[in-house]
């Protein structure tokens, strides 16, 4: 294998150079897109959205009547795209009401 002397090299011709070489190694393999797009989608059950959220099932069931969650059904099952779970986890506000009494007057 040849010897590469990397001085004065951008980023992007760095990457551009791994590239190449990599594709030279295994020029079989079909060329994939650097940055993935939403086409391979992870999606989660039911159980892992609760246990991820830390709620219990019919609090996801709530959730996903409610649109807090968009559910989507394959077949016969249920499942939550993982970007949006994370959105919704992020964009959850808490609100807690207190029950009877003057608190904090």
């Amino acid at each position: 294998m040849s010897q590469i002397l990397l001085t004065n090299l951008t980023p992007v011709q760095l990457k551009e150079l791994l590239l190449e070489a990599l594709r030279e190694l295994n020029p079989l393999q079909p060329q994939k897109k650097i940055n993935s797009s939403n086409d391979d989608e992870k999606y989660l059950t039911r159980k892992e959205v609760a246990s991820y959220l830390q709620i219990s099932l019919p609090t996801l069931h709530e959730y996903s009547k409610k649109e807090i969650l968009k559910s989507y059904r394959i077949g016969s099952k249920v499942r939550y795209r993982a970007s949006e779970v994370e959105t919704a986890l992020k964009a959850r506000v808490y609100s807690f009401q207190r029950k009877g009494g003057n608190h904090g007057a």
